[in-house]
This record gives C-alpha cells, structure tokens and sequence, in this order.
C-alpha cells in the first residue's frame, strides 16, 4: 500500500512538471502592438492600432527567408467607447493572441484630448494590458496621420517615435513623460499636466516642445523655447544647448548640463509672491572670443543668466497668463512645504494662480569652457 501511495505521488508531481507551459503561445501567434491612436468620432473614439508582421520582418513562414511583397506594419481600427472595449472589438477580427507588453506610444489627438481626457485616460490607467512604460502623447491634428508615417529612419514607427523621445540631443526643448509619469502628475495636479507632444512635418515627426492639459483638457501647445524655459524652472533641462547673442551679430553657443531649481516664498498676499533660485551648470561649446579670463568669463556667465531668465519667464507667461493654469508645480509646492498659506489659497487656486508672481533669479557657473574661437 505504501509503495503504491509513492508510485502514485511521483506519477503525480511528474504529470504536473512535465506538462511545460499549457498555455504557451509560440511567438508566430502573437501579434504585438507596438502603437495606439486614439481620435474623436462623434459620441465615440477612433482607435488605431499598428503593429509589425513578424514572418515579413525575419522571414516567411517556415523561416524560409525573405516576407515577400507587401509592409510590414499593418493597422487595424475600430471606433469604441474605452480602450479595453476597442481591444475585445479588434481581437474578434484577428487570428492571432494581442499583446501589448512591447508597446512604445499612445497617441491622442488634438480633437479627442480637447474634448476631453479623463474617462479615455482612465480606461488605459485601469487596464492591466497598458505598458505603464510606454510613452502618452498629443498630438497636433490627427493620431491617425501620425500613425500612417512611414519611417526611412528605423524599421519600426513604434520605435522611430520612441527614440525620437529617449534619444533626443536637446532634452529641454522637449516635454519627455512617460505614462506613469504624466498619470502621476494629472492625479497630484488634480488633471493638470504637461505631456509630450507630436507632430508630422512633410516626411518627418517632430517631436519640439509640448502639450499643455488643464482640467482634463488640451488647453494648447509649448514651442520649443517655452517648453525649455519650464523644464529649467523644473529643474528638468540637463543635456539641452541654448544660445545667445552678444552683439554684432557674435553668437555664444552653451549647454546645460545640470539645474537647481529652488522655490521660495516672499510673500503671502491677495495672491503669492515666489522667488526661483536657478542654479545652472554649463559648458562652453562655442564662443568668438581669442581669450577667456575670469572677467570675461564673468560677462559671458552673467549675460548667459539674464538669457535663461527670459526663457523662462516666456514659459511662464504661456502657461500662467494665456492658458492659466498651474502646471509649474506652485500650488504643489505650497501644499507640501507652506501648508498653512496653502489652506488661505487652495479653494480658488485656479483663479489666483494667475496672479501670483514668480520671480526668477539664475545664477550660471561655467564648469567647462571647451572650444573657443
């Protein structure tokens, strides 16, 4: 009896090892997404979703070389009301399992994020299939246009979009957040936020500046210097090369390497009165100058500083005076670290942001003077 129950418990746990992966499905049966669009169609959304066709990218089927005719990328849509609604709506028309574990973008457009965010965001934030990774971007018309951009620089567009992002020479030009981020600062901005932003110019995708959201809403769109000039309020400008001119038609050309940004309270009135300490530390990258010495180099840190501040005062005024609406982190900062004077404030903050005064003092260090001429 005993050597029977022994027999019976190897059988057992033999059955239960050698059955492998029981729901496996080989990597030829699985479509990855690498790209979602999300546009608006009357009461409903238009969602597009691209991805690569593998036997075309590594080989027919059987592996026996070459894909034949035809792209590699293939696009399916179908107008929903959520996105794990379009998701069931697109598998009934799909032979193979979805999955988007490797997806790179979410894409909204202009018309679908003026309309409003808040129910379409939630749908992918709730959705356990979503890539918190990926990136979530607005787009200046339509996501399908950018979704039917061919790419000559990479072979697949989810990736082309991406790096554009990762990859960028010039980070503070650029808003770069990715999902988890901008879904973190739309909850503790109570729907306010800056995400990322795309655009299709001829043959190519931009990627310059950024989108503002206000209340769950596309309020506009930062260009390129008003986006760089609230990523150094930000403390998020490191790696970005800006210039300035010192007459007579002679160009300083710097970039910055790293950024300190510090708030500070002056005053507590009708509406707040804040002061930014910027400190900044930047290379040198070009320079009409035969000789630096330390009053020269003092000029050149002086008049770079007075650059940086109207840079970032044009941000400022973007986002303060035309779209009203505090995505610099300024109510955020009086919640966490001046409680008592965010109490006075927090019930009409949307409408007294507008009118607080932020004053800006950089201070710029050279750390690296690199070529001159």
């Amino acid at each position: 009896m005993k050597s029977f129950l022994k027999i019976s418990s190897i059988l057992l746990i033999l059955l239960v090892l050698l059955t492998g992966c029981w729901d496996m499905v080989d990597i030829d049966r699985r479509i990855f997404i690498g790209n979602v669009g999300v546009d608006k169609a009357d009461d409903k959304y238009l969602f597009i979703f691209t991805y690569p066709i593998v036997r075309k990218l590594v080989g027919g089927e059987g592996g026996g070389g070459g894909g034949g005719g035809g792209k590699s990328i293939y696009t399916i849509k179908t107008e929903a009301r959520s996105f794990t609604e379009a998701v069931s709506l697109i598998a009934h028309r799909t032979s193979r399992r979805i999955y988007f574990d490797h997806s790179r973008n979410i894409i909204i457009g202009e018309d679908a994020a003026r309309s409003g965010l808040k129910e379409l965001v939630e749908s992918f934030e709730t959705n356990t299939q979503t890539n918190r990774r990926s990136f979530l971007i607005i787009a200046k018309g339509k996501a399908e246009e950018i979704l039917g951009q061919e790419s000559e620089q990479e072979m697949l567009l989810a990736y082309y979009i991406e790096s554009l992002f990762k990859d960028a020479q010039n980070k503070g030009d650029i808003i770069i957040k990715d999902f988890s981020q901008v879904m973190e600062q739309i909850h503790s901005l109570k729907g306010n936020a800056l995400m990322p932003a795309i655009v299709k110019t001829g043959k190519e995708l931009d990627v310059n500046g950024g989108a503002v959201i206000k209340n769950y809403r596309l309020a506009g769109f930062l260009d390129p210097e008003e986006a760089r000039g609230i990523n150094i309020l930000r403390g998020e400008a490191n790696q970005t090369i800006t210039a300035f001119d010192l007459g007579d038609k002679k160009m300083v050309v710097c970039e910055i390497n790293r950024v300190d940004s510090k708030p500070v309270l002056v005053k507590s009135g009708e509406a707040p009165v804040l002061r930014y300490d910027i400190e900044i530390a930047a290379s040198l990258k070009e320079a009409p100058i035969m000789k630096i010495d330390s009053k020269v180099l003092k000029e050149l840190e002086e008049t770079f500083a007075s650059e940086i501040k109207k840079q970032v005062e044009k941000g400022i005024e973007k986002v303060q005076k035309d779209y009203r609406v505090d995505v610099l982190g300024v109510g955020e900062y009086l919640y966490k670290y001046k409680p008592r004077v965010w109490k006075k404030y927090e019930k009409d903050w949307e409408n007294i942001f507008p009118d607080a005064e932020i004053i800006i003092n950089p201070k710029v260090k050279f750390i690296n003077l690199g070529p001159v001429i």
